[in-house]
Order: C-alpha cells, then structure tokens, then sequence
C-alpha cells in the first residue's frame, strides 16, 4: 500500500492569541506615537520658552533703560483720555501750580546731578589725572542730561506763568507728568554714567577716542591742505614733502605727548594701589596712541640730517615714538620695583606690537627701510632686561615671545637690519644670563628664537654672509655651547636637548643650512658659468668653523650633546649627498666645489673623537656606521674622492676608540673592530663597482694603528680575523631586521642583489 506525501500547510494562530497579538501590537505602537508626540510638543515648549527669553531680553534691553519714562507715557495718557472735561473747566484745578511743581522737580534734579558730579570728579583728581578731569566735564552724556533737564525746567516755568502757547490744559498737564517721568530717568543714567566713570577703563576710553579724534581730524585737515597746495605748486607737487611740512606746523605732537605724561601719571597712581588691571589698560593706550599717530603719517615719512649720525638721519616722527616708548618703559621700572609682573609683560607685549606696526612703515632712499622700528625695539630690550635683573622669569618669557612677532614681521622688500641685530643681541644677552639663574626655559626659548630669525631670513633672503643673521647665531651658539656643556654634565639637562642641535626642533642648525640648499637656482642656460652654490659654500664655510670650535674648545667626556652635534654634521652631509645624487640643471662644472665643501664636513666628524680623550663607544660606533652609509652613496654616484674621505674619517675615529681612556682595553678592540668593519663593507662596494684601488686603499686602513703594545695588537688581530666572517654571516642573513638609521651591510647586500640582477638581466637571451 502505498503511503501520500505529506503535503504542509500555513500554520494560524487560535483566535484568542490573535487576539492578544493584536492587543500587544496596538499598545506598542500607542507607546511609541505617545513618546514622538511628547517629544514633538517638549521641543514646541522649548522654542517657544526661547523665543520669549529672546524677546523680553530685546524689549529690556532697549526699552527697560526708560521705566520713569513709561510710566510716565503711560500716566499721561490715561489723563488724557479719561479726565472729563468739567475738570479742567472748574475752578479746583490750578495748573500754573503744577507747571511750577514740575520746574522745581527739574531744578533739584539738576542741583542732584551737580552734587552727583562731584565723586568722579575726585576720583578723577585722585586716582587718574588731572586732565581726565577736563574730559569728564566734556563728557557727552553728562551734557545730554543737563540740556534735556534745563529744556524741561524752562518749558515748566513757561507754562507755569500762563504762556502755554495756547495749547489745551489736557495737553499741558499730561506732557507735564511726562516730563516728570523723562526727569527721572535722566537722573537715573546720569547716575550710572557716574558709576561708570569711576571705572579706569571708562577713563582710558575717553582718552581714546580724545586722542582718536584728534588725529583723524588733522588728518583730514592736512589732506585737504595737501590738495590745495597741489593746486598752488602744480600737480608735480612731491605729497609726501606737503604732508611733511603741514603736519610738522601742527601741534599735535606736543599735545599727545602732554596725554602720554598724563597717563604715566595714571599707570604709577594705579600701580602704587595695586590696581594691575588699569595699568595694564594705561600701557595699552599709550602704545595705541603711538600707532595710531604713525599710522596717520604713513605717508608723510620725511628722513631729515641728524648730527649725532653723519650717515643716517631721522624722522620728526621719532620725537612722539621715543616719548611713547620712554613712558612704556618707565611704567616696566615702576612696576619692576613693586613687583607687578603683569603689568612688565604688557610692556614688553605693546613694545613688541609696536615694533611689529613701525616695520611695516618704510621710506625709500635710495633702499626700502623702517627707520621707526629701531626706537620700540630699542625699549622692548630695555624691558627685557629691566625685567631680567627683577628676576621676573615670566616677563622675560613674554619678551622673547614677543621677538617671534617681530620676526614674522620681516620682510625681503624691506631693509630692518638693525632691528634684527638688537633682536639677537637681546635674545643672546637674555640666553646669557639665564645660565646663572639656572632658567631652562628662558634659555632653550630665547635660543629657539634666534634659531628662527635666522631660518625665517635664509627662507626670504638666503644666506647674506657677513650682514647675516645666521652668523651671528652661530657665533652665539659657539659662545653658549660651554655653558650648555656644563650644565650637561652637572645633571641639569636631564631629557632635555640644546634647540640648535635637537632633531625634533624644525629650526635647528642643520634645519637652517638644508634651507640654504632649497635657496639653489640652477644658472640660466645662457650663462652656466654663474655659480649656483656660491651662497651654500659660504655658509658651508661658517658651519664649518662654527662645528671645529666646538670640537675644539669642548672636551664633551661622553655626554649625549656630543651624539647630536655629530648628528648635526652628519645631517648637513647628508645635504650634500642629496644634491651630487641629483644635482641642478646646468651645474655639473661646479659641482667640484661641493665635493671639496663635503669633504670639509666628513673631516669634521674625527675632530668629536680625539685620540687619548673619553667619549662614548657606541656614540663613535654610530659616527662611523653613518660615515659607511654616506661612503656607500658616494661610491655609487661615483664620487670617489670624498668617499675615501668617509674611509679615512672612520680610520681616525677607529683608532681614537684604540687610544681612549674610556674603559678598559677589551671594550676598546670590540668597539674598534665595528668601526673597521665599515671600511671592509666600503672596500667590498668598491670591488662591486670594479674600483679595485679604491677598495685596496680603504683595506689599507684597517691594519692596526702604531704605537699599540704587542700583547694588545695580537688581540686587536685575533678579532680582526673574524670580521670577515661576521660580515658574510650578515649578507647571507635575509631577515628584516627593524633599524632606525640605514646600515652599511643592509645596504651592500641591496647592491649586490642589483648588480646580481643586472648580470642575469644581461645574460638573458
């Protein structure tokens, strides 16, 4: 019998759990519309909670000053329109008495506002200065207020004698309890403008725009004298001579200096009660009042004779900016004497803006330069040491952050050499003095700074020689670089790192010179005898001096300095090997000169490892592995000549491990033989390139030095033996090995790949 297939059918639900189901799903989706529609109606609430706050912040803000005034308006009017006309009509009503009430309401206010006046006028004589005073009894509002109560008191005694300009005694009476409202809030901001001018702010605001207005209208004056006398003179007329000669017949210079003195008065009354915030605003202002002056006679800069400097000159300009600097820096001196530190970095601060806006102010003859800027400058060093011999460490740290905006302001267009030698000097003085005060900070930040102003003028100008700044910074860093070993070996540069020779450090030394590289212009096709190189080999030349001296006068005994200037070196070498690798267009015959300048920097490397001196084994390891690297480069650019330098650089620094005092002998043959062993890795590259004397020559280098006793030359052999065998075990090794600096046998072993391919590559048929 045969069996039917199974045939399945849907499955359903009994009718009472579809009906739960149901149930289940209804309630869920009122659960979730519930939760959309509360949450629809919070965010109704919410906009609308914030657009009344806005409105009623509105409303008070621009109609909440005038509460007397509206409720004035407001009881006017209600008079007005309810009062039955039989009132005014009997004979109980006497409006004259309520026009006279009025006037004496009006003239109490003004005897109030009088007596009001009186405290911030003495504060003005006690506190600030006596020509604040006059600017209080000008004071606009002040005036507004005693105008609008006099209209007032004066039209109430008008109407009170009968004379109401025969309008309707409706009228009368509810203007006159509007007037009353009026009278009441003038009283009101007359009182806060007196609370206000108690403040020293409000003051120097003032002074401001006293100081404002003042030279925006000579300026407009001297224009518009400028342009008739351009119709007297013709139109060949010089404008910057007329607006000279005008603006020198002017007073205005006497009268701001007269608002400076004024305002060193306020800074020292408010220094004497501590009050740091006014002097810092008086500073500020004093400095505003110079820049806006200066910005005004931009255009009138007239160089006149000066008989102290037979070959330069100055400008009637100078007269107002030496008075605003010399109260700047009187203000740093009293602030100094009571320890107010705030108040010396707001000068050095305002000094250094100041300096910034002067550079931007130039004359042309017969170059462009900024003879403004030399003066604020001038008085920012002053400053800094004022603040330097108060041991304030946080006003010097603000004056040599100040020198980063000067810097920023230099410009190629523009000549500001003597500003930019006070900037090094007083960053050198400031570094100077603070290794006797035991100050990193000030140290590495004032170092720092130099370290730009010298990249940032090898960016614009390249490398100027003898009027360079870069010069200069290293004839600095040659002179700090003793003190920085001391403190080094004291123990009081611990995880720290001199700026100039510090690999993170964008602005290091090796930084500045691999930007006189970028500077290179390849010579026009048309002329190729022009030397390209001839700023990199100058600078190459004072780099030069600058790493001998130090290797010269500083005996480093193993201190991690010692490592990051031969890194330096080595970086700069490294410039060198960049562009022999992939010179410049049309600079092949000159590219002698590179060669003899990288041969110059490879001989500074041995000068580091002195022969009898202590340094660090692993450091001349290093040197020496770097040196291969170089060598192997060189060896395959075919520059023969300086990579038998590197060889013979690595034979000094071997046989200086030999000789040193360090440790004891063991240490000194291991270390010696992995120094040798670049010269084999070298020798083995030579022969890949078939250059057989070469590699004889750098063989040459690594029999045993002279003067080594017996028992220990017959060591230094027994491990000189079983180098070869170390490097082949190395070249057979194919392991990746993680490495942060390249290695001369990693690097041989790539060269014999290649040069094994290029065989099979030709053998191919």
């Amino acid at each position: 019998m045969m069996r039917r297939d199974h045939v399945s059918k849907p499955y359903r639900l009994a009718p009472h759990l579809r009906l739960k189901s149901f149930q289940r799903l209804v309630r869920l989706k009122w659960s979730i519309q519930r939760r959309k529609f509360l949450a629809w109606l919070l965010l109704r609430i919410l906009r609308a909670r914030h657009w009344t706050l806005t409105k009623s912040a509105f409303v008070g803000n621009h109609i909440g000053d005038y509460p007397a005034t509206l409720i004035g308006l407001t009881a006017g009017a209600a008079f007005f329109f309810s009062a039955p006309d039989e009132f005014f009509s009997s004979s109980e009503i006497k409006s004259s008495e309520v026009h006279l009430a009025v006037a004496g309401i009006a003239g109490t206010a003004l005897a109030l506002m009088f007596s009001l006046a009186i405290i911030p006028a003495q504060r003005a004589v006690d506190a600030f200065s006596t020509a604040i005073l006059r600017l209080y009894a000008r004071d606009k509002t002040i005036l507004l207020v005693f105008l609008l109560i006099s209209l007032i008191g004066v039209v109430s005694v008008l109407m009170g004698t009968g004379w109401a300009f025969s309008i309707s005694t409706r009228y009368t009476l509810a203007m006159q309890i509007l007037f009353l409202g009026i009278t009441l809030d003038a009283i009101r901001h007359f009182y806060l403008r007196a609370l206000q001018l108690l403040d020293p702010v409000v003051a120097l605001s003032l002074v401001r725009q006293a100081c404002a207005h003042q030279i925006n209208k000579m300026g407009s004056d001297v224009e518009r004298s400028v342009r008739v006398g351009k119709l007297l003179h013709g139109t060949d007329a010089d404008e910057r001579f007329l607006r000279f000669r005008y603006h020198s017949q002017s007073n205005l210079q006497v009268w701001l200096q007269q608002w400076t003195g004024q305002l060193n008065e306020f800074a020292a009354k408010s220094l004497s009660r501590r009050d740091t915030l006014a002097a810092k605003s008086v500073v500020r202002t004093i400095a505003e009042i110079g820049a806006r002056y200066t910005e005004m006679r931009r255009s009138s800069v007239i160089i006149l004779p000066d008989g102290m400097n037979p070959f330069g000159g100055t400008s009637d300009i100078s007269s107002l900016l030496d008075n605003v600097c010399e109260n700047i820096k009187q203000i740093c001196e009293d602030a100094a004497a009571q320890r107010n530190e705030a108040v010396v970095q707001q000068c050095c601060s305002s000094l250094s803006e100041l300096t910034a806006h002067s550079m931007t102010i130039t004359h042309v003859s017969p170059v462009t330069r900024a003879p403004l800027a030399f003066s604020p400058m001038f008085y920012l060093d002053a400053c800094a040491k004022i603040a330097l011999k108060a041991k304030m460490e946080d006003g010097v740290l603000e004056a040599i952050r100040s020198c980063g905006l000067i810097i920023r302001k230099m410009s190629k267009e523009i000549d500001t050499n003597d500003v930019e030698t006070q900037i090094i000097e007083m960053l050198n003085h400031i570094a100077l003095e603070s290794y006797s005060k035991k100050s990193t900070v000030n140290c590495f930040k004032s170092v720092e700074m130099m370290l730009l102003a010298s990249f940032c003028e090898t960016r614009m100008r390249g490398f100027r020689g003898a009027g360079s700044i870069t010069k200069d910074v290293l004839s600095s860093i040659s002179n700090l670089i003793v003190l920085e070993f001391v403190m080094e070996a004291t123990g009081e540069r611990r995880f720290q790192t001199f700026p100039p020779y510090n690999i993170t450090n964008e602005f290091r030394l090796s930084g500045i010179f691999t930007q006189i590289a970028k500077n290179i212009k390849p010579p026009p096709q048309d002329r190729p005898y022009l030397n390209p190189f001839r700023e990199l080999e100058d600078a190459a030349s004072d780099f030069v001096q600058h790493y001998t001296s130090i290797a010269d006068q500083v005996p480093f005994t193993g201190l991690l300095l010692e490592k990051w200037i031969v890194e330096s070196v080595l970086e700069c070498i490294d410039v060198f090997l960049q562009i022999l690798e992939t010179p410049p267009k049309n600079t092949d015959r000159h590219l002698d000169r590179i060669e003899d300048k990288l041969g110059w920097f490879i001989g500074i490397v041995p000068c580091f490892f002195k022969e009898g001196g202590r340094f660090a084994f692993d450091h001349a390891e290093e040197a020496c592995s770097r040196l291969a690297v170089v060598g192997l480069n060189l060896i395959k650019v075919e520059q023969l000549d300086p990579a038998l330098a590197c060889g013979r650089a690595i034979r000094s620094i071997a046989k200086a491990v030999v000789f040193s005092t360090s440790t004891r002998f063991q240490s000194n043959v291991h270390s010696y033989v992995s120094c040798v062993t670049n010269l084999e890795v070298l020798a083995r590259a030579a022969e890949v390139f078939d250059l057989t004397s070469e590699a004889s020559t750098l063989r040459s280098y690594i029999t045993p030095p002279e003067g080594v006793p017996q028992e220990r030359a017959t060591s230094l052999s027994e491990q000189l033996a079983g180098m070869h065998a170390h490097i082949d075990r190395e070249l057979r090794a194919e392991r990746r090995r993680l490495a942060l600096e390249p290695n001369p046998i990693v690097m041989l072993r790539q060269v014999l790949h290649e040069k094994k391919r290029a065989a099979d590559g030709n053998h191919t048929p």
